[in-house]
């Protein structure tokens, strides 16, 4: 949808019980004290604090993926899930970095985690370029409320930004959505949260499971992913649920 630029909207890319296990996960390592935030500033967004195996709190949590075993971990498994789907969409997220990769297949090795809850109706988030120039990755997965979002970047020609308007789109991102993109200042992907939908938009399925944790709020998980060579075991086979869609920015 945005011309020459690693943007990519993953329409139903998570299923119900997939969006029920990430939001447990998360839920799970939550310790920000919500009962004594000061109250005038109860709209905005938060960012969760979430525990460490350490038992010490944070914004983030980082991941490690050398060990192709390891499937106990949900946000493991979803961010794994998410680059799948890309690979078999044809969608590089790592550039011309990685070639002659046919006896082994490029994956993610490394991610970060953080989560930032936004109420409904009036939770917002202003446009903002990431600047991370570390060659990662972003998959932003979305959970509760739908998210009246929008993304934009330059016109690139020949490599270079040009003087040109920037390419744009709004969309509405569902609870099971992902938005993977390209956060360096090269890309200068633009992204902002304008509003988000009443308890109706948020599913059924989780409604019933999370009630009040969901039903009037939107979750935005967003995994920071760095991607290696590594020989994977054919018995690893990941199978995705596949995207509803995949649109392609």
């Amino acid at each position: 949808m945005l011309p020459s630029v690693s943007c990519h909207w993953l329409h139903g890319a998570l299923s119900p019980s997939e969006q029920a296990a990430l939001f447990e996960f998360v839920k799970g390592r939550d310790q920000t004290d919500w009962a004594n935030l000061p109250v005038c500033m109860n709209p905005t967004p938060k960012t969760l604090q979430l525990a460490h195996g350490d038992g010490a709190l944070g914004p983030t949590l980082a991941f490690d993926l050398s060990d192709f075993d390891d499937e106990t971990d949900v946000a493991t498994v979803a961010v794994r899930r998410v680059a799948e789907i890309l690979r078999s969409h044809g969608c590089s997220m790592y550039g011309d970095r990685f070639r002659n990769n046919d006896a082994e297949q490029v994956a993610p090795v490394s991610f970060s985690l953080a989560a930032i809850r936004y109420n409904s109706p009036d939770g917002t988030f202003p446009r903002h370029v990431d600047h991370c120039n570390d060659g990662s990755a972003v998959f932003l997965f979305s959970l509760g409320c739908a998210a009246r979002f929008r993304v934009d970047a330059k016109m690139l020609l020949e490599g270079q930004h040009v003087a040109a308007p920037s390419s744009s789109r709004d969309l509405e991102l569902l609870s099971g959505d992902v938005l993977a993109f390209d956060p360096s200042s090269r890309a200068a992907i633009g992204h902002a949260v304008n509003g988000i939908g009443g308890a109706e938009t948020c599913p059924a399925e989780l409604v019933k499971r999370f009630d009040g944790e969901l039903r009037h709020y939107r979750y935005g998980i967003q995994c920071r992913v760095r991607f290696g060579r590594r020989e994977v075991p054919s018995s690893l086979g990941v199978k995705p649920h596949e995207a509803e869609s995949a649109t392609y920015l």
